[in-house]
């Protein structure tokens, strides 16, 4: 688990990018889960995957750019994990 406040600039500014470089993982082999844009924003930034849970605050459009939008994540199932890896890959 890793989140901005491990890093030295917040989001949207690449926060991931370190947590990345420590895995020793390409991008694409790592995903971000963000509760706002900015931690979409941040996610895409760095390259990665992104699963966006809308807080009942900003309206889901506000998310356009996460790969995945859930309300919960107990909508995240290996189903849709296998689903968005092959839409991905397409």
């Amino acid at each position: 688990m890793h989140s901005a406040e491990d890093e030295d600039y917040g989001k949207p500014h690449r926060p991931f990018s370190s947590r990345r470089r420590r895995a020793g993982r390409a991008a694409p082999s790592l995903s971000g889960v963000g509760d706002a844009p900015a931690g979409v924003l941040a996610a895409k930034a760095s390259s990665m995957t992104c699963i966006a849970v809308p807080s009942r605050v900003k309206p889901p459009s506000a998310f356009g750019l996460a790969d995945l939008v859930v309300d919960s994540l107990l909508e995240v199932t290996d189903a849709s994990l296998d689903a968005l890896e092959t839409a991905l890959s397409a």
